[in-house]
């Protein structure tokens, strides 16, 4: 779910970009609350570490016998770590330079959070009410930052499913070390 949304978010953003920098500074488009709304959506990452946790911070690696299993468990907190890392950055695009931009760019935000607040609410975006559209005045400052979003959405992207193939790895291993 956490991959859909960051595909989604890419996905937006990328269009409404090509679509503003097309258009050109001053002109007024017909955006989809949707696709403004995605700004306020944050994933958070948050994996299961417990066990694994446990077990390195306890120094007890030694006992287990698979040396690919001890190197995937070391793996693991640094693999997590760059998902949070790269989750964080966008939260911080987001809030400090997309959302001041489009607060002065759209009249009336109002429809753009209640987008995003049906989507939250349904969790499965296919349900949320997502036909409603705002005006929006293009400027160079946004579509350029929101060419930077994107560009970090996929750096996102490739961590958190760089981390997912770890994450299978590491079950696979543990499920070895246990019908050992």
């Amino acid at each position: 779910m956490n991959i859909d949304l960051h595909e989604r978010q890419a996905d937006s953003t990328l269009k409404l970009a090509l679509r503003m920098q097309s258009a050109g500074a001053g002109a007024t488009l017909n955006v989809r609350d949707y696709d403004l709304g995605v700004f306020f959506n944050f994933a958070t990452y948050d994996p299961p570490f417990g066990i694994a946790s446990a077990l390195l911070s306890s120094g007890q690696t030694s006992v287990l016998r698979n040396s690919s299993l001890r190197a995937a468990l070391g793996r693991w907190p640094a693999a997590i770590a760059d998902g949070v890392e790269d989750q964080l950055m966008l939260h911080e695009i987001s809030t400090t330079r997309i959302q001041p931009l489009l607060e002065n760019s759209v009249e009336n935000m109002q429809p753009v959070h209640a987008s995003y607040t049906e989507e939250t609410v349904h969790i499965d975006y296919s349900r949320a009410i997502l036909n409603t559209k705002s005006d929006i005045i293009v400027s160079q400052e946004l579509w350029n930052v929101l060419f930077h979003h994107y560009a970090r959405n996929l750096v996102t992207l490739s961590d958190l499913e760089r981390t997912g193939i770890q994450l299978t790895e590491l079950i696979d291993l543990v499920a070895q070390e246990l019908g050992d």
